[in-house]
């Protein structure tokens, strides 16, 4: 959702997930779409298409109080930025966001003036300077999150993280200066079972979080899903 509370905004692409993929959009397709809340009409469709070279995977986007939007693409490894007035470039191409398969994902803006982003395939949370893109810093933490997923930062010092990938497991991060590093305050119990959960939101003080079933994209013997679930996420304070 934008800041503006009037636009949904969507990543598109085709990381060869979908029946509908075809040579022309398999790992090129790269667009950002905006519908009107109140109408369900596309307003924006802009191209991120031709920025950078290499294979392609539209992720996750956040805001920050200008209404600029950041986005992550998983198989170039970059960050993107789109302006309020639809101009796309790349914003940040570090050497540390490099890695195999899937890499960056979930992305939010800190008030504070920069970006938090994790990346699935080394499992590291990055902060990036909003005014100095190439200022790059991994952030210092207890563990990696191999398959991080989606981010929601609940406040300027606690961090959601969500893991797939066979972990499912959500977790709580805090920071007590300014997210050069981050420990571990909370997470949810292995009694609690989701399944391949991708995104969270946060909802009447409670997080939400959706269970993707992605696993079924990669396993020709599964039966696709027809219904998903919503599911909440009972963080648990760590010792």
């Amino acid at each position: 959702m934008h800041p503006d509370g009037k636009r949904l905004f969507a990543c598109v692409g085709d990381a060869n997930y979908s029946k509908f993929t075809s040579p022309e959009t398999r790992k090129k397709l790269a667009r950002l779409i905006s519908i009107d809340m109140a109408t369900g009409n596309k307003i924006d469709d802009i191209t991120l298409e031709g920025l950078v070279t290499g294979d392609r995977f539209i992720n996750d986007l956040t805001f920050d109080n200008n209404g600029n939007a950041y986005v992550t693409d998983s198989f170039a490894n970059v960050i993107f930025k789109v302006t309020n007035d639809g101009k796309a470039s790349v914003f940040a191409d570090s050497p540390l966001f490099k890695t195999k398969g899937v890499g960056l994902n979930g992305i939010v803006w800190h008030p504070a003036g920069y970006l938090l982003t994790v990346s699935s395939g080394t499992g590291s949370i990055y902060k990036i300077d909003i005014n100095n893109p190439q200022n790059v810093r991994k952030v210092a933490t207890e563990q990696f999150f191999m398959n991080g997923d989606g981010l929601l930062l609940r406040d300027q010092n606690h961090l959601v993280v969500v893991q797939n990938g066979g972990s499912d497991k959500i977790y709580e991060l805090k920071s007590d200066d300014n997210w050069a590093s981050a420990k571990l305050s909370a997470s949810t119990l292995l009694a609690d079972r989701f399944t391949y959960p991708a995104t969270a939101t946060k909802a009447n003080d409670k997080i939400w979080i959706m269970n993707a079933k992605f696993s079924e994209l990669v396993d020709s013997t599964s039966v696709a899903s027809q219904k998903f679930a919503i599911q909440h996420a009972r963080l648990m304070p760590l010792p």
